[in-house]
Order: structure tokens, then C-alpha cells, then sequence
């Protein structure tokens, strides 16, 4: 239990404080950082929440979050109520086994956070522990996520 609780205020922690910095800039290494823990990522289409991928290999995970150019995002309002969402990645990681839990898992994830990427804007909203945060972010990162989404 400690250490869930303890993944619970770190992933809470990181997306805190990534706006906080001594130049006020956000600090993209916490976002990268709690991106990097999601040990299933399942992409749905937005609109009809139909499936479009799963993916548990770390690597591809790890260079998915690596191409998202964390740095490079300022969080932002998104411009206008209008914003369509297209993508939906769904962050997910086993539980964390306590001595008080059940020992049986049964290989199920829980949701950690989701990532919302949006037709026509560059901006992307988090969700995480119930907080919702949102991100001007750089082309390239969602050109990144829509290529991921297509593969198979």
C-alpha cells in the first residue's frame, strides 16, 4: 500500500510541479518522467472510442513519450471551447503488490492518466488523478502521436 500511495503522490508531485521552475518555464523532465511509468498505452479514436492500438513494449513506449518533445510543451488554455478531440491515449500500469493486497493480479493494468490529442490545434490535454492540464505543444509531437496511433 505504501508504495502505491507513494506512486500516487509522485505522479501527483510531477505534474505539480512542472510548472513550477526558477525561470517559471515548465519543467518537461517531470512530464516525461510520469509519461515514462505507463507500461500499457491503448490509443482510441475520440469520437467512437473504438480501440485503434495497445502497446505494452517499454521500448516502443520509451520512444513514443522520447519523440513527444516534453520540453518544448507550455501549459495553456486551449483556444476557444471548440477543440475536437480526434486521439485518446490511455496510460496504464500494473498495480503495485503490498503485503496487505492480493497477491493474484490476474495481469490487469490500472489507468493512471489519459492523454487527449486534438484535430487541427496543437494542443493536448492531460488528465491525471482527476486534474485535467493543457499543453500547447510542438507539430512534431502530434504528427509523433498520430503515427503511432496508424501502426499496427
Amino acid at each position: 500500500m505504501k508504495k502505491r500511495v507513494l506512486t500516487v503522490f509522485f505522479l501527483f508531485g510531477a505534474f505539480l510541479l512542472c510548472s513550477c521552475s526558477t525561470q517559471g518555464e515548465d519543467s518537461g523532465s517531470d512530464w516525461q518522467d510520469a509519461l515514462n511509468k505507463a507500461q500499457m498505452i491503448t490509443v482510441s479514436d475520440a469520437e467512437t472510442g473504438e480501440i485503434l492500438r495497445e502497446v505494452t513494449d517499454t521500448v516502443e513506449i520509451a520512444a513514443l513519450v522520447d519523440s513527444l518533445a516534453v520540453d518544448q510543451w507550455t501549459l495553456s488554455k486551449l483556444p476557444g471551447e471548440n477543440a475536437t478531440p480526434s486521439l485518446e491515449l490511455t496510460l496504464a500500469q500494473e498495480p503495485t503488490e503490498t503485503a496487505l493486497s492480493d497477491s493474484e493480479n490476474n495481469g490487469g493494468m490500472e489507468e493512471i492518466g489519459t492523454v487527449t490529442v486534438y484535430s487541427d490545434i496543437p494542443y493536448i490535454s492531460i488528465e491525471v488523478l482527476g486534474f485535467s492540464f493543457d499543453f500547447e505543444v510542438p507539430q512534431d509531437a502530434i504528427d509523433a502521436i498520430e503515427e503511432f496511433a496508424a501502426q499496427s
